[in-house]
């Protein structure tokens, strides 16, 4: 629930992610495009950095939600991506 002072998402929404998934599981940018596909979002996959030790890789996806009911299924099935650890 949206406090008073947080403005309520108005929908169309851009919204921008960040999923940290594990470096040493290549499959998941591919995985990661599949889940996308199947929404229809054609934005590309974005490289962001590797972390400092080398085991997460971070990758930005831009996005235009047309409803909350859509955002919260593409972050739920993005969330499920094997070697997804953290989706912000």
């Amino acid at each position: 629930m949206a406090g008073a002072d947080s403005p309520e998402l108005q929908f169309p929404a851009p919204w921008r992610y960040r999923v940290v998934v594990e470096a040493g599981n290549p499959a998941s940018p591919a995985l990661l495009r599949a889940v996308l596909d199947r929404y229809g979002i054609a934005a590309p996959l974005q490289e962001a950095r590797c972390s400092g030790g080398g085991k997460y890789r971070s990758y930005h996806i831009d996005v235009l939600f047309e409803s909350r009911a859509m955002m919260e299924a593409l972050s739920r099935d993005l969330q499920a991506v094997d070697g997804v650890r953290f989706l912000l």
